[in-house]
């Protein structure tokens, strides 16, 4: 079984104890280190059923590949006044 740790920097993304977070999410195989360094950082663990880190993240790829960004908005541009003299 696996188990999320939730850590307080929601923005987080990287490695920490072998394991991948992302947006401060991290998936961990081994309930013992989890449970440690929750226990050590006060940080928050939620139990997963049946899932594994691959297909948790593969999820959260999808998830954020589905949410359309807008297109940015093209600026204007002013005209260019006459210069002096002309």
């Amino acid at each position: 079984m696996a188990i999320e740790m939730h850590v307080p920097n929601k923005s987080y993304d990287g490695y920490y104890g072998g394991v991948r977070f992302h947006k401060g999410v991290g998936v961990f195989e081994d309930e013992s280190m989890a449970e440690d360094l929750a226990k050590r950082y006060s940080y928050e663990l939620v139990k997963v059923d049946g899932e594994t880190e691959s297909e948790v993240s593969v999820e959260a790829e999808v998830e954020a590949e589905d949410v359309e960004k807008p297109a940015p908005k093209k600026k204007s541009r002013k005209k260019a006044s006459p210069k002096a003299g002309e």
